[in-house]
């Protein structure tokens, strides 16, 4: 059962991938964990164009709007984010958070990146080196949250703290957080 549900999340993913896709490039997940090849294909021909080879267990790809760069979020420890060019030829840098990554998220804008490990990360995505942003308020997402997500306008970022029942939100542009909202179901996912 655990391999159909990753076979149907790999095709989701390279489904939504192949739709913004901006460099011209498919992504294709490891269906297994501990797998460390990310196979990439033309989004035209649907050909093979490079594999990359990643830490194992990859969580997902997040595209730069410019297309510029790629994040690859893993749940490792001390590759936790790997910053790959936009044409595929090498890696940028490596970013080690010393935890695994829950999830991440890149607002519309391409400005912010939001990285669950252990706590709230945020990175400047406007540079080619994407400095972390010491964050004030980044402790208001309590340890271990959940998910995240940003508003279309790139505004505000939502993070989810379950085990607290709590949602914070986040103002992305002065970097605070702004409102805490109680929730009283259980919640795993924005």
């Amino acid at each position: 059962m655990r391999t159909m549900n990753r076979i149907a999340i790999a095709t989701l993913m390279l489904a939504w991938m192949a739709a913004q896709a901006i460099a011209g490039n498919v992504f294709v997940l490891p269906a297994n964990v501990f797998d460390t090849n990310l196979a990439v294909f033309s989004e035209t021909t649907f050909q093979s164009a490079t594999n990359l080879t990643m830490p194992a267990g990859i969580k997902s790809v997040i595209a730069k709007p410019d297309g510029s760069q790629f994040f690859v979020i893993t749940s490792d420890a001390e590759d936790t984010v790997v910053v790959v060019k936009g044409d595929l030829t090498g890696v940028v840098e490596r970013i080690s958070l010393g935890a695994a990554a829950r999830t991440a998220a890149l607002s519309p804008d391409g400005r912010r990146l939001y990285v669950l490990a252990n706590t709230l990360r945020v990175f400047d995505a406007t540079t080619e080196d994407n400095p972390e942003i010491t964050h004030t308020t980044a402790t208001a997402a309590g340890a271990n949250p959940t998910d995240v997500a940003f508003t279309l306008d790139s505004a505000w970022a939502y993070v989810l703290y379950s085990a607290a029942g709590k949602i914070v939100k986040f103002d992305v542009v002065n970097n605070v957080a702004a409102d805490t909202i109680e929730i009283t179901t259980s919640a795993n996912a924005l």
